[in-house]
C-alpha cells in the first residue's frame, strides 16, 4: 500500500500543479488583455496628442497670419498718413511758389539802349524812357534826383557846395 499512498501523494501534488498552471494561464490571459487595453489607450492618447498638436499649429499659424495682416494694415495706414502729410506740404510749397512767382518780374537778356538819351527799344521797335520800360517789365519803381555831375551842369550856382563824386 505504500505505493498507492505514494501515487496518491504524487497525484495530489500534480493536482496542485494543474491548479497552478490554470491559475498561470488565467494570469497570462489577464496580462494579454491588459496589454491590449493599454495599447489601445496609448494609441488613443497618441492620436489625441497629434490632434492637439495639429490644433496648436493651426492656431499658431492663424495667429501669425492675423498679426501679419494687422502689421500690414498698420504699415499701410502709416504710409498713407505720411503721404497725406507730404501732399499737404507739397501743396503749401506749391502755393508759396505760385505767390512768389506772381510777385517776380525779371528782366533778362540784352536791352538795346540809346547811348545818348538812354531810351530803350522794346520788342515792337518803339523807344521808351528807361524808367517806363523797367517799370513795365519789373516791379521796380523810380524816384528822381540829380547826381552831382548833372547838378553842376544844370545848377552851377547851387552845386558849389556839393562834395565831389568818386
Amino acid at each position: 500500500m505504500k505505493s498507492i499512498d505514494k501515487a496518491h501523494e504524487q497525484f495530489a501534488s500534480f493536482e496542485g500543479h494543474n491548479d497552478g498552471r490554470t491559475h498561470l494561464q488565467e494570469l497570462e490571459a489577464k496580462v494579454l488583455f491588459a496589454q491590449k487595453k493599454y495599447k489601445a489607450a496609448y494609441l488613443i492618447l497618441l492620436e489625441s496628442a497629434k490632434s492637439k498638436e495639429k490644433n496648436i499649429t493651426e492656431n499658431r499659424d492663424e495667429e501669425i497670419s492675423r498679426m501679419r495682416i494687422a502689421t500690414e494694415v498698420e504699415t499701410g495706414l502709416k504710409e498713407k498718413e505720411i503721404i497725406l502729410k507730404k501732399n499737404v506740404e507739397l501743396h503749401e510749397t506749391n502755393d508759396q511758389l505760385t505767390v512768389a512767382l506772381a510777385k517776380v518780374k525779371t528782366l533778362s537778356g540784352m536791352l538795346p539802349i540809346c547811348g545818348s538819351c538812354k531810351r530803350i527799344r522794346d520788342d515792337e521797335g518803339y523807344w521808351q524812357q528807361i524808367e517806363s520800360y523797367i517799370s513795365n517789365h519789373s516791379n521796380a519803381e523810380f524816384t528822381h534826383g540829380l547826381c552831382s555831375d548833372c547838378m553842376k551842369k544844370l545848377y552851377p550856382e547851387i552845386a558849389g557846395d556839393l562834395p565831389e563824386d568818386n
